[in-house]
């Protein structure tokens, strides 16, 4: 039902071009990822992970790697190319770095080798 409002939330969102604003919407949209209202809809999350590519400092990168977890493929993709977005040697750096890790979740750890396969 409010899926098309909260896709142009998302769309103008991604438009901001102030570094101190963009990092608000960024943290923002991290925020609505996690929420309980996104957790239905594999568009909105797709949409709001692209969203993070766009705004999204290298700061947050380890964030964006956990969303590599999510148990949909697509989201996942959307993960690794906002990582691509932002930062392309230093989300690989994180990625390589948690992938080594020794107490992963399985979930991460597909999510991880997938990042791997397409980087």
């Amino acid at each position: 039902m409010f899926d098309p409002l909260l896709q142009e939330v998302l769309a103008s969102l991604s438009r901001i071009v102030d570094p101190e604003v963009q990092l608000e919407a960024a943290e923002r949209v991290l925020e609505f990822l996690r929420s309980p209202l996104l957790q239905g809809s594999v568009n909105l999350q797709a949409n709001a992970v692209s969203c993070l590519g766009r705004l999204a400092k290298p700061s947050m990168i380890p964030e964006i790697v956990d969303l590599l977890a999510n148990p949909n493929y697509r989201v996942r993709l959307h993960a690794i190319a906002a990582l691509k977005q932002i930062s392309t040697e230093e989300a690989d750096r994180e990625i390589q770095r948690r992938y080594q890790e020794q107490h992963i979740p399985p979930e991460l750890a597909e999510g991880l080798a997938i990042a791997l396969r397409e980087w």
